[in-house]
């Protein structure tokens, strides 16, 4: 039986917690809300193992198969490919952390609670469907439908947000539309830090 009452503390009981969130959002997020489980124990025994599937596909995607660009294919060396995907990783923890900050600064503003560990529980639930999602990018053309897929998050993160952060349910909705445009900026730096990276160098003429 998987124990969901605490950390997961094995893949099964992790699938089990990401299975549950993904289809039932609105049963699962008062159970998470009952939980004592700390900041550290949800990012060591759930987001950083799911936060570890898009690098890690996106390393061994532009290994096989390389980036189509316009005229060429893009396949960065094993060192480049490294680079970029430690890029992505952290990236992606930052933005989990940024935008824990954004929503315990919110939330008393649209009469909810600032939760530090409620805020931190909420995106990282939130988040399960864009690093599930992610796994696609293991075929570089398919990242971007990854991406599609992940905006079920924005859904998530309006469920959870009256059971983690007592926001009043009449105004979860402009609760989540302004964290949401908070994570499309947060987004765009980061991804442009990345493009920065995957872009090949320029080649220097020869004079």
């Amino acid at each position: 039986m998987n124990d969901l009452s605490g950390t997961p503390s094995s893949g099964s009981s992790l699938v089990a917690r990401a299975k549950a969130i993904l289809t039932r959002p609105n049963e699962e997020w008062p159970r998470i809300a009952a939980e004592s489980t700390s900041i550290a124990e949800v990012a060591r025994g759930y987001a950083l193992p799911l936060i570890l599937i898009g690098p890690i596909a996106s390393f061994i995607g532009l290994q096989v198969f390389g980036l189509n660009l316009v005229f060429t294919t893009y396949r960065p060396s094993l060192g480049a490919g490294l680079t970029i995907a430690m890029t992505s990783l952290v990236g992606a923890v930052i933005a989990v952390g940024v935008l824990t900050l954004v929503a315990e600064l919110l939330a008393p503003r649209f009469d909810g609670v600032a939760d530090r560990t409620a805020a931190f529980k909420l995106v990282a639930y939130s988040m399960t469907a864009g690093w599930v999602a992610s796994a696609l990018s293991i075929i570089p053309a398919l990242a971007g439908i990854g991406g599609l897929l992940g905006l079920y998050g924005f859904y998530l993160f309006y469920a959870g947000a009256t059971p983690m952060l007592k926001v009043p349910k009449d105004k979860a909705v402009i609760f989540t539309v302004v964290a949401v445009v908070c994570a499309i900026v947060i987004n765009i730096v980061i991804n442009s830090l990345t493009g920065a990276l995957l872009r090949p160098p320029t080649p220097t003429p020869y004079l």
